[in-house]
This record gives structure tokens, sequence and C-alpha cells, in this order.
């Protein structure tokens, strides 16, 4: 059997690419309140759509951060070219220079014992693309739980399965770490303090709720690279459960 180096790679087209920027939308919805869900990406959708639906960066960050995301390496002029002006260009360009230069791991059947194995193919693809991008995956097997890589790597996880395989994924639940939660439930106290002091006329809760306020803030400036308590795709325990819907969704896919 190959091993989890040996996936084969394919070259992304703007297709591709522009499904890969529509997941990531996607997924973005489920858990920045600064995304819009309600945008619909296509490539005749501006630069500017694309920015507002994402809450991307200025033009150098959004190109250099584009690099990193796909693999790729355009000089900030290049992608100046491609994004700007931002109200003109549309994301065909993006999709179009991207696919130049980018690729994937391509999911390929293992033949074992004589027979084509899809999900083993999935397995190995997915493997090579986590391991590439940072993940340890040594000691991951089929039956491993995904909540402890999730944990640690859910955003990459996230990125990298859009990539081969995208809208598989289903939407994440992260619980954040109990000063996470402390410091929103007191960001959320202040304002209500300070309403209920204005109803009701002086109470001398005023002070309470600056201070519920700044604690909430400090909170949560504190514990932003804390881990979150939990993290999980619905349905999905283990990292078989993720390689079964993958083999399956890119398998209707590929039947359409």
């Amino acid at each position: 059997m190959r091993n989890s180096f040996d996936a084969p790679v394919e070259s992304l087209t703007p297709e591709s690419v522009l499904d890969i920027i529509k997941d990531f939308h996607r997924q973005q919805c489920f858990h920045d309140p600064e995304a819009e869900p309600d945008i619909h990406l296509s490539f005749e959708s501006t630069i500017e759509e694309w920015r507002q639906a994402c809450d991307w960066l200025d033009c150098k960050p959004l190109g250099r951060a584009l690099n990193e995301r796909f693999g790729v390496n355009f000089s900030d002029n290049e992608w100046h070219d491609a994004l700007e002006p931002s109200n003109q260009k549309t994301l065909l360009g993006v999709c179009e220079l991207i696919a130049t230069q980018g690729e994937r791991f391509a999911i390929k059947p293992l033949n074992i014992f004589g027979g084509n194995c899809r999900e083993a193919g999935v397995y190995i693809a997915l493997r090579s693309a986590l391991k590439k991008a940072g993940v340890p995956m040594e000691k991951v097997k089929p039956s491993s739980r995904l909540e402890p890589l999730l944990i640690n790597h859910w955003g990459v996880i996230s990125d990298e399965v859009g990539k081969i395989a995208p809208g598989v994924l289903p939407s994440v639940e992260i619980k954040g770490s109990f000063f996470q939660r402390l410091g929103i439930g007191l960001l959320f106290a202040g304002p209500l303090l300070a309403f209920l002091d204005w109803i009701w006329g002086p109470t001398g809760i005023t002070l309470f709720a600056i201070a519920f306020g700044g604690c909430g803030a400090l909170l949560l400036a504190v514990s932003s690279g804390m881990k979150p308590k939990s993290v999980s795709f619905e349905n999905l325990e283990t990292f078989g459960d993720l390689c079964s819907r993958v083999s399956e969704s890119t398998l209707r896919n590929e039947s359409g």
C-alpha cells in the first residue's frame, strides 16, 4: 500500500478554485458574525462583493493570505492586477490566476486485494493534505476520534478538506473555554446593566456596568489564544467518518 505521502496531486481549474472559495465562505458563515451568508459568490462577483461576503482584507494582505491558503506564489503586483479596482475586477480573474499554479491532493481509489477501495484513497489524500499543512497525522487511524485534532487544528482541517471536497463538511460547533464564555457574558452584562440604569433612573449601577463590560473585554482579549473547550462537526466522530463522508459526496458529484 502507498504510504501517507503518496497521494497524487492534480492541478486546480478556475471552476474548482471557485468551489473552494465558495466553501471557505460557507464555513466562515457558521462561526464568523462578520461574514455575510446572503451573498452568493460566482465568477461574476466583484472583488468588492467578495470582500463584503467574507470580511476580507485590503489588496496586499489579501493577496498574501491567498498565496498561503492555496500554496501559490504570486507577487503583490500580480495580486494588485487581479484585485484592483475592486468594484470592477471579478472572481473570474482571481480563479484563473490561482489555477495557473494551484494544486490539491487527488482522490484515487487504492487497489486492495484485487478491488478498488475509494475510502482508502480518501484516507491517503486527507492524511497527505493535513500532514503537509502541519497537522500531526502519524498516529491518526480511521478509528481515531476527530475532536482532539479539531481542538488544535480545526481551521486547518476545515480548509484542507474544503480544498479536496468543497461542500462536504457540515457546520462546525465550537464551545469556547470557560474564560471565553465568561468574557462574553460579562461583555453583554455591561450594556444590559447600563440600559436598566437608564430605564430605572440613577441607581448607582452604572459603575458596575462599566466594570463588567471592561472585565469582559479584557477576559476575551486574554483568552483569545486559548484552545476552545470542544470543536465538532455534526455526525462526524472519527477520522473514518470524515473519510466516508468525503468518499460518498465526491462519488455522487462524479456520478452526477
